[in-house]
């Protein structure tokens, strides 16, 4: 019936919970980094995001040495990678000519799967293994000119994840079960 955006999320400082779907919302008052100072002990990680135009929550991906911002979308299922950074990531393909539905009964046509071993998300993550469907965003993408658009974090991985997207503090908050075990390199 309507959509909920970002910036709505971030002038009420809300959380949402992706192991539960959940959005949370504090009482008007709260402080800014209420939540996070809630998770602020050794079984959580705070990884702080980028936010871009209209409140977009953005963060650091960093593929097999290779660094890219992705848009956090909590309304997209999948993760995407961007054709460009897809080919210079030269992943093998895991599967083709499939189809995804989008916003607005869009829908993205011929597209391929794709599965990169090595990810660090926000240079502190390390989720393993992730899947990422190749097709080209057709949002209007705004980042800080020293960033490059990666594509998206979708859904089923901030739940595997059993992150917090903190609206409140602009931070995703992992469970530190998930910390790298020892830092990637990174390309600028």
């Amino acid at each position: 019936d309507g959509l909920l955006g970002a910036g709505m999320m971030d002038l009420s400082n809300a959380v949402f919970d992706a192991s539960t779907s959940s959005l949370l919302i504090p009482p008007r008052g709260t402080a800014d980094g209420a939540f996070l100072d809630s998770k602020a002990n050794p079984e959580f990680i705070a990884l702080p995001l980028f936010k871009g135009d209209m409140q977009m929550p953005y963060i650091d991906i960093t593929i097999h040495g290779k660094t890219r911002t992705f848009l956090i979308d909590t309304g997209a299922g999948p993760n995407s990678l961007e054709p460009d950074f897809a080919a210079e990531l030269n992943l093998p393909k895991d599967s083709e000519g499939g189809s995804l539905d989008g916003a607005g009964g869009s829908k993205v046509e011929n597209i391929h799967r794709v599965i990169a071993r090595d990810n660090l998300i926000g240079g502190k993550v390390c989720p393993g293994e992730l899947p990422y469907f190749v097709f080209a965003v057709r949002a209007k993408v705004i980042l800080p000119e020293s960033k490059s658009f990666g594509g998206i974090l979708g859904i089923k991985t901030l739940a595997a994840l059993g992150a917090f997207v903190d609206l409140g503090s602009y931070s995703l908050i992992v469970p530190a079960k998930f910390a790298a075990k020892e830092v990637m390199p990174s390309s600028p």
